[in-house]
C-alpha cells in the first residue's frame, strides 16, 4: 500500500458516484419521455368545436348543427363517406346542455329530428330516440344515441370532440 492509495480510492468513489448519478438521471429522462409519449399516443387530444352563441338555442328544442368530421365517427361502420357530421345541441330548461351525435352508431345512418313526433328517427333501421337520446324503439337492446360534452364559455357554446362514457362522463 502506497501513500497514493487513499487518494485513488477517493477518486474512484467520486467516479462511481458520478456514474451512478448520470445513470439515475438517464433513467429519469427515459421514464419522463415514455410518460409524455404515452399521453401523446394513447390519450387523443380533444378539440372544441364552436356551434353558436347561447341565444341560438331555444330551451328544450334540439338545434341541428353540421360540424367537421368528429374523430370518433370514423369508427362507425356504414357511416356515409362525408367530411362533416351532424349533431343536435339542446339547451335544457334547468340550464344544462346536451349534444347528441346525429348518426346512429349501429346503422351509420343520419338521425333526423321529427318535431311533430318529438323524437329522433333513423330512416335506415326505423329506430327512434327521445329528446334525451334514449332508445324508444321496440328493440331496447340497441344503444342510446352517442352523447358529446358541451362547454359554454363567454356566451359561446362548444362541443368537445369525444364521446361521453361511464369512464369519462359528460359534465
Amino acid at each position: 500500500m502506497t501513500i497514493l492509495d487513499p487518494i485513488r480510492s477517493e477518486a474512484e468513489e467520486r467516479e462511481q458516484r458520478r456514474a451512478s448519478l448520470l445513470l439515475t438521471l438517464l433513467v429519469i429522462i427515459v421514464v419522463a419521455a415514455c410518460i409524455f409519449f404515452s399521453f401523446v399516443i394513447f390519450i387523443p387530444s380533444t378539440k372544441q368545436i364552436l356551434v353558436g352563441s347561447v341565444s341560438d338555442f331555444p330551451i328544450n328544442q334540439p338545434v341541428e348543427r353540421v360540424v367537421p368530421q368528429l374523430s370518433m365517427t370514423s369508427f362507425i361502420r356504414g357511416r356515409p363517406d362525408v367530411s362533416e357530421d351532424l349533431i343536435y345541441v339542446t339547451h335544457r330548461a334547468n340550464g344544462t346542455w346536451q349534444a347528441l351525435l346525429g348518426i346512429d352508431v349501429q346503422s351509420g345512418c343520419f338521425l333526423l329530428w321529427n318535431s311533430d313526433r318529438q323524437r329522433f328517427e333513423d330512416g335506415c333501421s326505423g329506430r327512434s330516440y327521445d329528446l334525451q337520446g334514449q332508445n324508444i324503439s321496440e328493440d331496447r337492446r340497441q344503444p342510446d344515441m352517442a352523447q358529446l360534452p358541451v362547454e359554454v364559455e363567454s356566451n359561446l357554446v362548444y362541443v368537445v370532440d369525444r364521446l361521453c362514457t361511464e369512464a369519462r362522463p359528460c359534465p
